[in-house]
């Protein structure tokens, strides 16, 4: 039996920068923690500058997950980064663009752009990478984030 011990999505809430940081890795969140995550975009919602940063190394929701999401966001578009090395998913990404113009898609190489695209200024990019860095060591399959 192969049982899965850490978790494949994990997100955090950074009230005062008003940014949802999540990391998945390859995998599909389970409905549990797309639950979770989605109770922190309700949460997110409520703010005038809500905004994501997501980093995923190709793990992405089902489309019954992608039709809660819309549920929650009302279909109201967040401004949303996500960075990932795999180009499958950045494409996807680009399709998701034709519902919410305010999510765009980056390598990791394109770090600096996508946390440009959420407005997050550079005095807060190592805070950023620290809650990165946290949430990486819970995941089963890490996502890389390249310094810079």
């Amino acid at each position: 039996m192969n049982r899965q011990t850490s978790p494949t999505l994990v997100y955090e809430w950074v009230s005062d920068l008003e940014l949802l940081v999540s990391c998945q890795g390859v995998e599909s969140p389970t409905d549990a923690e797309w639950d979770g995550y989605l109770a922190c975009v309700a949460v997110m919602r409520k703010t005038e500058a809500g905004r994501s940063l997501v980093m995923t190394r190709g793990g992405r929701p089902s489309r019954e997950q992608q039709a809660r999401l819309m549920v929650v966001t009302d279909g109201v578009p967040a401004r949303v980064a996500v960075i990932s090395p795999a180009g499958a998913l950045r494409f996807i990404v680009s399709i998701l663009a034709l519902v919410n113009p305010h999510i765009e898609s980056f390598h990791p190489s394109q770090q600096a752009a996508a946390f440009e695209h959420i407005g997050l200024s550079p005095e807060h990019h190592d805070r950023v990478h620290r809650v990165v860095e946290r949430l990486q060591k819970k995941l089963l399959r890490p996502v890389v984030l390249v310094a810079g």
